[in-house]
Parts: structure tokens; sequence; C-alpha cells
């Protein structure tokens, strides 16, 4: 007889009767404050085809995904997170939607590269997006109504922290770099964020064939293999790597486009632009004096200050909507870790919670729909993290003993 227990997988859990009434009371109230704002529910299939998820989720998310072929011979994956999939219900329905097109949604998501530290790899989503809806009062729309569900579950004293991708963007173009280049920095801000220099970076752009080498030769990576390079690339270049284009392989775009980009990025440039960027991912606090010391930035640099205005606007409509000043970080360090990010991004904090951990957070993809098959339309939205929602609804030493 075969008396081995069958065991819970790692990084998986259980919730008994109270845990489990609890959970859904709090998912209860989260989905009632969406409801009450006008944003409906729809209900998304927990697998989708992979691809829905590597078109544009960037390595991070994909490197989690719970990939696998169905019966059919169909590559497909449990979703990692709910944006796509309500996307791609927006992209099948599109004609029918009245814009601007409120939805919203909650349901288990999946991520293998989760599991340290006390996290779990099944975890629940509650979130919504606004969908066709532009400019900084959608951005501020969200934001406040993510704020306002955790003030009706009873958790005070969040920290919005809050970044712009697009602002970045734009900042960088000043210098005049190739797609690839930019991208390659914009991909970056984590690793600037916490302390990585322009000259390493450098030394990893010219590793993955990016930038010229220092002496104008081609480096070692002339001829790149696409299995060592092509991570990086089809990150950096979303949906220009989904698939091949008339003869050429993967791999030969991918080695066409690091020659090209390697052509046009120099070395001096290339530092220069990254030295810039490290300076500027490292500011963080309230947001006028962060702009006040990102304008002396881009003084100092030669760098046209105007992008920066947006985030003037988007801190207006802040204000219009009541969000308390004191709670709002500015951080041009923060980048979140999905690709599909154009805009604003933003997370929900805690003191008290595990480092690094949140209570949920969001952001603007401009473009993602249009990447999706889509008509081009603009498109922000968030999720609670429901597990870290629970915790901090619980008593605070309860969520200082968790680790994250």
């Amino acid at each position: 007889m075969n008396d081995r227990r069958i065991q819970r997988l790692p990084a998986m859990r259980d919730l008994g009767p109270a845990e489990h009434a609890a959970a859904v009371r709090l998912a209860e109230t989260l989905s009632r404050t969406l409801d009450e704002v006008g944003f409906q529910p729809v209900s998304t299939p927990l697998v989708e085809e992979t691809e829905l998820f590597t078109r544009k989720g960037g390595v991070e998310l994909t490197g989690s995904l719970y990939a696998f072929t169905d019966p059919g011979g169909r590559r497909v994956s449990l979703r990692p997170e709910f944006t796509s999939s309500v996307i791609r219900y927006v992209v099948q329905n599109q004609d029918a939607l009245t814009m601007p097109a409120r939805l919203r949604y909650q349901g288990p998501v999946f991520r293998y590269g989760r599991g340290d530290g006390g996290t779990y790899r099944q975890y629940t989503q509650v979130g919504g997006e606004l969908i066709g809806a532009a400019g900084p009062d959608a951005d501020a729309e969200v934001v406040s109504v993510a704020v306002s569900g955790l003030a009706r579950a009873g958790i005070s004293g969040v920290s919005v922290r809050i970044g712009h991708l697009g602002v970045l963007t734009s900042l960088l173009r000043h210098f005049a770099l190739s797609p690839p280049a930019e991208r390659f920095i914009i991909s970056s801000v984590h690793m600037l964020h916490e302390g990585l220099d322009a000259a390493s970076l450098l030394s990893q752009a010219q590793e993955a064939g990016l930038v010229q080498s220092g002496n104008g030769a081609a480096p070692a990576t002339a001829a790149p293999d696409a299995a060592s390079v092509g991570d990086l690339l089809r990150d950096t270049l979303g949906d220009a790597m989904a698939k091949p284009v008339g003869r050429r392989t993967t791999e030969e775009i991918l080695a066409r486009l690091l020659r090209k980009s390697r052509e046009a990025n120099d070395p001096a440039r290339f530092t220069e632009a990254a030295d810039f960027f490290a300076k500027l991912v490292r500011l963080n606090g309230k947001p006028a004096d962060v702009l006040k010391r990102a304008r002396a930035l881009c003084s100092g640099a030669g760098v046209g200050a105007h992008p920066l205005d947006e985030l003037d606007a988007l801190v207006k409509a802040f204000a219009a909507r009541k969000l308390n000043g004191d709670s709002i970080r500015l951080d041009f360090g923060l980048a979140r870790g999905i690709a599909y990010y154009t805009g604003l991004v933003f997370e929900l904090t805690l003191p008290q919670l595990p480092a690094g951990a949140s209570l949920g957070g969001g952001g603007r993809y401009d473009g993602l729909i249009e990447t999706l098959g889509g008509k081009d339309c603009a498109a922000l939205g968030f999720a609670y993290d429901l597990d870290y929602v629970l915790l901090a609804a619980e008593k605070p030493t309860k969520a200082k003993a968790k680790k994250g």
C-alpha cells in the first residue's frame, strides 16, 4: 500500500473557514467600491493563449508563467495577471463597448516567480480597467478609486508612490539614441535606481551589441546568438518581435536590429544619457520638491524640462480629487515589472508591510490594445493584491511579522 501523504505544493496556501470568510468579505468591499463608481464586472478564462502574455509582458512576467501545451497542441498559460485578459476581451468586443468603458474583475492569478519570503504563487487580484480615457484626470480617477477602496476596507495611512514612464521616455529622447538603446535604458530603471552606474550600464549595452565598443570596432556580439540576447530585445522592442516578418526568421531580425542599433549609438552619447538617467531615477519624495530638483537636473544637463509639465498637471488632478498631498510620493525610479506600461505607474504601500510589498498598483498602458490587435485606444488600470490587503486589514503586528 502506498501510504505517501500528498502535500500541498510549495508556495501555495490553504484558507481555512475563518480566513476564507475574511477574504470574501474584503473582496466584496473592494469590488463594491469599484461598482459604485461605474466599473462593470467581467470574467475572463483562467487559461489563455501564452502569446497574450508574452507579446508585451516583458521578461519578468513571461519568466513567471505557468505555461504548457494543452491536449489540442496549443501553447497556453494560467493567467499571471488580469489586464492582458481584460484587454483581449476588449479587443474582441471593442465595437460593442461604450467608451470610456470601466471594467472590474476579481479572481486568482498565478506566477511561478513568486514564492520567496512568504509570498504565494497563487494569489487573488481585485481590480479595474478604464478603457478609452486619456490625460491626467483619468489617471487621477483610477488612483483615487484605488485609494478609496482601501479606506472603505478600514486601511489608513496608505502612501501612493507614483512614477511616469512616458515622462522618462520623453526626457531620454534629448540624447537621440536609437529606439532599442532607449528601451534598454528604460528597462534598466530598477538597476539604476539601486545604484548601477552609467559605465556598468554601457558595458552591458556593449555586451548586448546595442552600442559600439570603445574603439569603434564591433564587439564580440556583432553576430549575436539570438538565444543569448533574444529575451532582452523581445522585452525592449515589444510587439515588433511578436512573430517573424516575411521570409526573415526572428533570429535574423534580431541580428539586423542589433547591428543598426550599434551603428546609431556611440559610447559617449550613451554614457551621457545613462548618467543623466541614473541621477534622475534616484529622485523621490514630495512631488513639488522632486519636480524642482528634476528641473534643476535637466537645466544642468541641457535637457528640455517641458515633459515634466505632465507631472505638474497630474499632481493638480490629484489635488482636485482631494488626494492627500502628504500621502503622494513622486519616485522617478518606479517602473513596475511589466513592459506594457507607457505613462503613469503607481503603487499603494504601507510602512508596516514587508520590504518590497505593496497593497496593489497599476498604471497607464496606451498601445496595448493595438498591440493585441484592436483599434488604438488609451487605457489604464490597477489591481489590489488581496493577500496583502487582507494582511493590512488585520492587526498591524501581524503585518510586521509577515515576510515578503
